[in-house]
Formats: structure tokens, C-alpha cells, sequence
């Protein structure tokens, strides 16, 4: 093998050591703002990329568990699929609203998905088959329910954009943009109605011992 290949292998090897280094620096100082903004980057700039890639995986590493990964990948390839979408609208900023209405929707997504990680955490400290352990499951189905729903609605969106580039009327934007509205508020509603509940998450690790030995 010529030197010049041997060098730049050894180059390329350098930079990925480098790369995963500063990767995992940020997945430990950056919210989850910040890392939504670099997967959504990622996706823009791969369209075969999912959750399953390693750089994506590297974002949310010690963030997000695995069985949640398929919640960001239906978020993030709806947004990719109708990013794609927005550059056949001809519409200029009323394309732009929609589709800042779509990353709103999905922000809330990832609010909703933080809390039910946060009740996976108190369930695996409460003592097994307690009443607590039984309500806080509740909350998290519940919550559960509340994304895939959440989920299945913004998946439709790309397929409504689609519509939109084969009409001028400004009435079916609207129209798209209140449904948004509407499901992006629902979401509100629910984050508040959990913070009415979260005394049955209010654990610590030492009562949940205390009530482990009881």
C-alpha cells in the first residue's frame, strides 16, 4: 500500500476518534433543544439516515432510551419528508408557517416524551406491584397514548403538503396550519394536567428502599 493511502488512513482514523470525542461531549452539556436541532440537521443531510445510524444514536446517547428511538425517527422523517415537500410549494412564507408549525409539534413531542422517561425512572424505584408503581404506569400510558396519537397526526402532514402544491388556496394553509394548532395545544394541555400529577412521581431512592424493606 503507498505511504500517501497509509497517511490518509491514518488521518480519517484521527479525525473519527476526534469526532466521537466532541459528539460525546455535547450529548453530555447540551438539552434536549439542542440535540433535536443536531438530529434534524442530520436528517436533512441524510435522507437514509434513521435512528439505528451510530450519529444519531451518538446525539441521544446516555439521553434517550432505545425503545423511544422510533418515536424520534417517525418525528424526524415526517419533518425530513416534508421539508423536501416545502420546495415544491409555491407559497413563500405560508409554506415556511406550516412547516414551523410542523417543528412546534414536534418539540412538544420530545416535552412529552422527557416526562414519560422521567415515569419510567420513578416506576423503577417504587417497590413492584405497589399502588404507586401501579398509578404512575397509568400516567405513562397515558402519556403514551397521548404521542403515538400525536405521532400518527404528524406523519399525515407531508401527505397534506403534498395536496397543497397542486392548489392556490390560501384557505386549505389555514385550514392545515389550525389542525397543527389544534394537536400542538392538546399536547400543552396534557404536559399541564401532568404537572397535577407528578406528586405520584415525587420519589426519592431512599423512601422507595424504606418501602422495599417495609
Amino acid at each position: 500500500m503507498p505511504p500517501t493511502s497509509v497517511f490518509r488512513q491514518f488521518l480519517e482514523a484521527i479525525q473519527q476518534i476526534f469526532e466521537e470525542i466532541w459528539f460525546n461531549i455535547l450529548s453530555l452539556i447540551e438539552t434536549p433543544q439542542a440535540r433535536l436541532r443536531r438530529l434534524r440537521w442530520l436528517y436533512k443531510t441524510d435522507p437514509k439516515l434513521d435512528m439505528t445510524y451510530r450519529r444519531a444514536k451518538e446525539v441521544v446517547r446516555g439521553h434517550l432510551d432505545s425503545q423511544y428511538y422510533d418515536y424520534y425517527h417517525r418525528f424526524l422523517a415526517a419533518e425530513r419528508l416534508a421539508h423536501q415537500q416545502l420546495k415544491k410549494l409555491h407559497h413563500g412564507a405560508r409554506g415556511e408557517e406550516l412547516f414551523e408549525r410542523m417543528q412546534e409539534l414536534s418539540e412538544k413531542i420530545v416535552s412529552l416524551i422527557e416526562e414519560i422517561q422521567q415515569l419510567d425512572k420513578s416506576i423503577a424505584i417504587c417497590p413492584p406491584e405497589s399502588d404507586d408503581a401501579r398509578q404512575i404506569s397509568e400516567i405513562r400510558d397515558t402519556l403514551r397514548a397521548r404521542v403515538e396519537a400525536a405521532l400518527n397526526a404528524q406523519t399525515q402532514i407531508p401527505l397534506k403538503m403534498l395536496n397543497l402544491t397542486t392548489t392556490a388556496d390560501t384557505r386549505s394553509f389555514d385550514r392545515l396550519n389550525e389542525s397543527i394548532d389544534r394537536l400542538t395545544n392538546r399536547l400543552d394541555d396534557i404536559a399541564t394536567s401532568y404537572d397535577d400529577v407528578r406528586r405520584y412521581t415525587d420519589f426519592d431512592e431512599a423512601e422507595a428502599d424504606s418501602k422495599k424493606e417495609n
